[in-house]
């Protein structure tokens, strides 16, 4: 078995949508990882662009912001600080208590 049976980044195109002439595409980017002890894996999707064209107009990619992803990185990065700061405090008090 090769890496690609366990861990894989795709781009996939929904369905177009067609309203007033226009055509609007959403694209994902799907990553799949798979466990070889453990029948089953995990899947995560997330926007990456709208493929948005008029009749007889070239393709406009419109980027789309992942708010949850950049939420998720906050936090952590927040937490991570967070646990820095109460690290050095404690190791503060312990040595001039100790």
């Amino acid at each position: 078995m090769s890496v690609s049976d366990y861990f894989r980044v795709e781009t996939r195109s929904g369905s177009p949508l067609q309203a007033s002439g226009w055509t609007i595409t959403p694209l994902t980017r799907v990553v799949t990882v798979r466990f070889p002890f453990w029948n089953g894996g995990l899947i995560w999707n997330r926007p990456i662009e709208l493929q948005v064209q008029a009749a007889d107009e070239p393709v406009q990619r419109l980027y789309v912001p992942d708010i949850t992803r950049q939420i998720q990185w906050t936090l952590l990065g927040g937490s991570l600080l967070f646990s820095f700061l109460f690290w050095l405090v404690f190791r503060q008090r312990r040595g001039n208590h100790g």
